[in-house]
């Protein structure tokens, strides 16, 4: 759920010297400097109303419903202490509300440190602001997957062999091929409008299955459902991905598994790896609403096995010990070195997430993504309380940024 863009802060007010305050506040100011745009304001004040009227409460109740029972039984805190505290520190810090149980910001420890936080509801001006002093158009060039991929192809790095590129004048042929394709928008994220269009080869037919959406069957209505997104992008053509074999133990779906990597730059300019987890996807029918899941596995970055104190401090329904074979750990590697070669040569970044398929054919890059969640490094972060360790580089590259 999205978080309303702020239309107040109480970082505006501080002139202390407290250098994590400090750091929310200088974000803040990027955030309210968009609002000077009379659509952006009419649109963000909008977005407020609706979150305080509505998608708040909805998501509050939710969790008071889940959670904040079990809380009372185990703290001693009252339901409506608790529901009120995630509207204040919502109100006054735009710290989501599913923060006050995640981080378990309720414990008086934990809470002292809520300004250390990057929140998902900091993004994207984390980003903005730490890349303020960065020339060049490169946020550009990573929403571009067709130009990133031409030349990601220059270096020598693999990545998805593209069969065409779409528009509103495209034959259909070129899309219904006799086996299966999969199509996305040349510019976009969060996998909107993505797609396979899988062929069933025993009934000589096609389906399409939307990454988040129902599946369309029928040809007629997958050939009007092609017309309605040409009709406003171009879609990139690709042929589907496979899994290496060394995954087979791991993944029992027909989805491929996705490796996310984190590269960063620190003070003394080097680009390092800071943060890797396997997406292994969650088996499920394409009914209506449909959404793509993943069992999320953080990793080490130096024995590429699934982190300690990811499965010490975080409580998830799947078996979270895994096996990493060696020959799955050599693509891990191989992984770490392409997008290291893609950060330093191509994206002059503070940071970048990059997405790759581990195929038989060796790693492959499928975008990099410049506005990542921060959070996702707090899966292999003490949070409990919230403690910054120069030995792990996720925490020595956060603390650098907020000093």
């Amino acid at each position: 759920m999205v978080e309303p863009f702020p239309l107040f802060s109480l970082y505006l007010f501080y002139f202390g010297n407290d250098k994590y305050k400090k750091f929310h506040k200088n974000i803040i100011k990027v955030k309210t400097g968009k609002l000077v745009n009379p659509e952006f304001f009419m649109s963000a004040v909008l977005n407020a109303v609706t979150w305080y009227l509505y998608r708040f409460w909805k998501i509050l109740f939710t969790i008071a419903a889940k959670r904040c029972g079990q809380i009372n039984k185990e703290r001693n805190i009252p339901v409506l202490k608790q529901i009120l505290d995630i509207f204040s520190l919502n109100l006054l810090y735009q710290i989501p509300p599913f923060a006050y149980c995640r981080y378990k910001l309720y414990i008086k420890e934990n809470r002292e440190n809520i300004h250390k936080f990057i929140f998902r509801s900091d993004l994207p001006c984390f980003h903005d602001y730490i890349n303020r002093n960065v020339c060049g158009n490169y946020e550009k060039l990573i929403a571009d997957k067709q130009l990133f991929s031409a030349e990601l192809n220059k270096l020598n790095i693999p990545s998805i062999k593209t069969i065409c590129v779409a528009d509103r004048n495209t034959e259909a042929d070129m899309y219904f091929r006799k086996y299966d394709i999969f199509c996305k928008p040349v510019c976009g994220s969060q996998s909107r409008n993505a797609f396979k269009l899988k062929f069933i080869s025993d009934e000589n037919r096609y389906e399409i299955h939307p990454v988040n959406g129902k599946k369309i069957l029928g040809k007629n209505k997958i050939t009007s459902f092609l017309k309605q997104i040409t009709g406003n992008e171009k879609l990139l053509l690709q042929d589907c991905l496979k899994d290496h074999q060394c995954l087979s133990k791991i993944n029992n779906s027909e989805e491929i598994t996705t490796l996310r990597i984190i590269t960063a730059e620190f003070k003394d300019k080097q680009i390092s790896p800071i943060y890797m987890q396997l997406e292994v996807p969650v088996e499920t029918k394409h009914e209506k609403n449909f959404k793509q899941f993943y069992r999320i596995y953080p990793l080490d970055l130096d024995i590429f096995e699934v982190n300690k104190n990811w499965k010490r401090q975080t409580k998830v329904k799947y078996d979270k010990n895994i096996i990493i074979p060696e020959s799955l750990k050599k693509l891990m590697a191989e992984s770490v070195k392409h997008c290291l070669n893609a950060h330093k040569n191509l994206l002059h970044l503070k940071s970048a997430a990059f997405d790759l398929a581990l195929t038989p054919g060796g790693p492959v890059i499928i975008e990099a993504n410049y506005n990542w969640n921060t959070e996702m490094l707090y899966n292999i972060i003490n949070t409990e309380p919230l403690t910054y360790n120069e030995n792990i580089p996720a925490s020595l590259w956060l603390r650098e940024q907020m000093n």
